[in-house]
């Protein structure tokens, strides 16, 4: 994902396959003792856990998320780059 946008590990595509049917729970931690605030929307590169709970079993597993910095294009000679365009366009026509 790219930022600034944020990852939704909630969404069933992230939890489909688990079976058991337990209440899902959401943590920054193996151990699950420090719950994620907004599983809904993380922001933050890192690992996070996803905990299934039914009656006194549980079970937990992580969820690698990677959040990169979107990129910034920089045209710093603007003719060239649309001589270059149109240079294309005519090749991707003489190509037809």
């Amino acid at each position: 994902m790219c930022s600034p946008a944020t990852i939704n590990i909630t969404l069933a595509a992230v939890t489909a396959g688990s079976t058991g049917g337990g209440v899902l729970s959401y943590w920054t931690n193996a151990t699950a003792t420090t719950p994620l605030a907004t599983p809904t929307a993380i922001a933050t590169s890192g690992t996070y856990y996803i905990k299934s709970t039914s009656g006194i079993c549980s079970d937990i597993k992580p969820v690698i998320i990677k959040i990169t910095t979107t990129p910034v294009l920089s045209i710093t000679n603007p003719a060239e780059y649309v001589r270059q365009q149109q240079s294309i366009l005519l090749y991707q026509q003489l190509q037809q």
